[in-house]
C-alpha cells in the first residue's frame, strides 16, 4: 500500500436529501471542514455533491459504464461494488490532486 495513503486522513461530508430532517448534518459538515483545515493530509470526499449529481443525472460512470441508482444501491441503502470502486477512485483523485 502506498505510504501517502497510510498517512492520510479521509472522511466524507454528510449528504443531505432532506435538510429539515437532517439538522445535525450541517453542523457536522462544518466541524469536519474546521478540523480538516487544521490537519495535514486531511481530505473530505464530497459525498453530498456526488450523491446529488448521481440523483440528478440518474447515473454515474465507472470504468466506462453507466450505472443507475438501482445498480449502485440495490437495496436502497448499501452501496454495490461499482459505487465502492467509484468512491475509491474519487478518494485517490482527491488525495493526488491535493498532494500535488
Amino acid at each position: 500500500m502506498s505510504s501517502w495513503l497510510l498517512l492520510s486522513k479521509v472522511s466524507s461530508n454528510f449528504p443531505t436529501l432532506s435538510p429539515a430532517h437532517q439538522k445535525s448534518a450541517h453542523v457536522l459538515n462544518k466541524k469536519l471542514r474546521e478540523v480538516c483545515s487544521t490537519e495535514t493530509k486531511c481530505y473530505i470526499v464530497p459525498l453530498h455533491d456526488i450523491l446529488i449529481r448521481t440523483l440528478t443525472d440518474g447515473y454515474l460512470v465507472q470504468d466506462g459504464r453507466k450505472y443507475d441508482v438501482s445498480d449502485l444501491l440495490p437495496d436502497g441503502l448499501h452501496i454495490a461494488r461499482p459505487a465502492s470502486l467509484f468512491l475509491a477512485d474519487q478518494i485517490q483523485k482527491l488525495i493526488i490532486s491535493k498532494s500535488a
